[in-house]
């Protein structure tokens, strides 16, 4: 495993880790409040991360693209 890799693994641990604390502390009306708010962050930064992720994997010196088709309509 890279240093980067430890790295990454080792912030993810401490953040769960942190997060537990503080949500065991909380009463359950407030921790589902905090937990709203810090999913909506956490969420686009783990999209980012795979994009990087997936770019990286391509490649370096610009080998190859990334396309995206055929993704179809969103509906809610």
């Amino acid at each position: 495993m890279a240093g980067a890799q430890r790295v990454v693994i080792g912030v993810s641990a401490g953040a769960v880790a942190a997060l537990a604390a503080v949500f065991s502390a909380l009463s359950w009306d407030r921790a589902d409040q905090v937990a709203g708010v810090i999913s909506a962050p956490a969420g686009v930064a783990g999209l980012g991360a795979a994009v990087w992720a997936a770019q990286v994997s391509r490649g370096s010196g610009g080998q190859g693209t990334i396309r995206v088709s055929d993704t179809g309509r969103a509906v809610a």
